[in-house]
């Protein structure tokens, strides 16, 4: 894959970092030969590559991505229990 796009997202726990990788890990990459995602967690930070052979298919696939890292982020600080 030519392009490669990394990102590290800090949760304020390990385990809302865990909630998010659940969450976000079912919807799978329309196109895994053209553009593939990976992710895991490291303490409480979520981390996530991307690689695409199309800097234009990269841009997609993350900006889509970003939107369902919103809802999930709003989601968790929802329904999370006062601290």
């Amino acid at each position: 894959m030519d392009y490669r796009l990394r990102l590290r997202v800090p949760f304020a726990s390990a385990q809302d970092a865990s909630i998010a990788l659940n969450t976000l890990v079912v919807d799978k990459e329309p196109k895994p030969d053209i553009c593939r995602r990976t992710m895991d967690v490291q303490d409480n930070t979520l981390l996530v590559t991307f690689e695409a052979t199309e800097l234009r298919t990269l841009r997609v696939a993350s900006a889509w991505f970003m939107d369902m890292l919103q809802l999930t982020c709003e989601t968790i600080d929802a329904f999370s229990l006062p601290a």
